[in-house]
């Protein structure tokens, strides 16, 4: 699926091909979008990033790899940062550096790349999130009263998510009770 563009499947999607039979570009300027309803679907996600920023990301996948997003011959702490913020440990960020593990679902990381002030385009492979997705969030109290009641929710699907949309689908409306 090119950068620009999208695919909505409204039947049954099947791919004999594996991880590399579905790939989802993405560009500076974009990414292309699989809307899905089809369990155990496999493929491929890029995501495009600019060096020396922190981006604010979350896979798209059920079951990626931090491996998917680290960098190959990279540094910790040097050539990548690669963290998720725990609140309910009193506002801490966990450094994930080239630790193993897999992507919680619905969870915000934050990376950042500066290995060689190119941009860095992982990519996400294993199978695409299809289903809903809850994550807790929390509002600790005492400690740094700054810190309290942040969390990072990721998108957890291969496309975009409603943010401000009159419907039931409203991301925002339907979570405004736990939103600040």
């Amino acid at each position: 699926i090119e950068a620009t563009a999208s695919l909505n499947v409204v039947s049954t999607l099947i791919n004999n091909n594996g991880t590399s039979g579905i790939v989802i570009q993405s560009t500076a300027s974009a990414t292309g979008k699989l809307v899905n309803a089809s369990s155990g679907v496999q493929g491929e996600m890029q995501l495009h990033m600019t060096p020396s920023v922190y981006h604010y990301i979350s896979s798209p996948m059920t079951d990626a790899s931090y491996s998917n997003i680290q960098v190959p011959g990279g540094t910790p702490g040097t050539d990548y940062d690669f963290f998720w913020y725990n609140e309910s440990a009193q506002a801490q960020w966990v450094y994930l550096g080239n630790s193993a593990g897999t992507f919680v679902s619905g969870r915000g990381y934050a990376f950042a790349y500066t290995k060689d002030g190119n941009n860095y385009v992982p990519s996400f492979t294993g199978t695409f999130k299809q289903s809903n997705t809850s994550i807790a969030v929390s509002q600790q109290s005492g400690g740094e009263p700054y810190y309290n009641g942040w969390n990072i929710v990721g998108n957890p699907y291969p496309s975009a998510i409603s943010a401000k949309t009159s419907d039931a689908s409203n991301f925002l409306a339907q979570n405004s009770s736990i939103i600040m």
